[in-house]
């Protein structure tokens, strides 16, 4: 029983360190902070619970900021 406990417990680890990568598109977050977008990483995992992919909405986003656009990105999201 002790056996299978040592087990469980460092693959529940994996599994959850997994699924928060899968939530948190960490390097498309980086992307934005470097670029001047100020975008929150609570924002992104939000785009991915409502299943809007935040690649085709950020980095419009990003070359909008270059550009000296400035666009809301709950405008970005909305189409």
């Amino acid at each position: 029983m002790e056996a299978i406990a040592t087990l469980f417990f460092p693959v529940l680890i994996v599994v959850l360190i997994l699924m928060v990568l899968w939530a948190v598109p960490v390097r498309l977050w980086i992307e934005a902070i470097s670029a001047g977008v100020r975008l929150g990483i609570t924002y992104l995992i939000g785009m991915r619970l409502r299943k809007v992919p935040p690649p085709a909405v950020v980095r419009p986003l990003i070359w909008a900021t270059k550009a000296g656009l400035f666009i809301r990105i709950a405008d970005l999201e909305a189409h």
